[in-house]
């Protein structure tokens, strides 16, 4: 699977390079989120811009993705979701449990508000 990644001060943003988000694409994408994760700046962003079909097992390997990234006490948010896509999402009743914002440049603010956040509470 073939995406693109760019690399900022606190978060990754990861934009796959494809059309559909099958369960087989989601998670080869869901091992890289993991090891993003794991590597600092931490937190990521995917922006999700060229996906224009995703399947109901690909959500729920997201779902158990961001999970698993907000246990590590970083943060992941999905962006630049197509109308399609998001209604689909919706169809699954997931959309709360991506973290889904309509650009990427409230996606960085969400990112930046959860590691205010995270000083804060530590």
């Amino acid at each position: 699977m073939n995406f693109k990644i760019d690399t900022k001060q606190k978060f990754y943003v990861i934009e796959p390079e494809l059309t559909q988000l099958t369960a087989n694409m989601a998670e080869q994408l869901s091992i890289k989120l993991l090891q993003l994760a794991n590597t600092e700046p931490y937190n990521i962003i995917i922006k999700l811009t060229n996906i224009s079909n995703i399947t109901m097992e690909a959500c729920e390997i997201l779902v158990n993705c961001r999970v698993t990234i907000n246990q590590q006490n970083h943060s992941m948010v999905c962006c630049n979701v197509t109308d399609t896509v998001l209604e689909q999402i919706i169809a699954f009743e997931m959309e709360e449990a991506l973290n889904i914002t309509p650009t990427e440049s409230e996606a960085w603010d969400i990112v930046q508000m959860d590691e205010i956040e995270r000083e804060f509470d530590n």
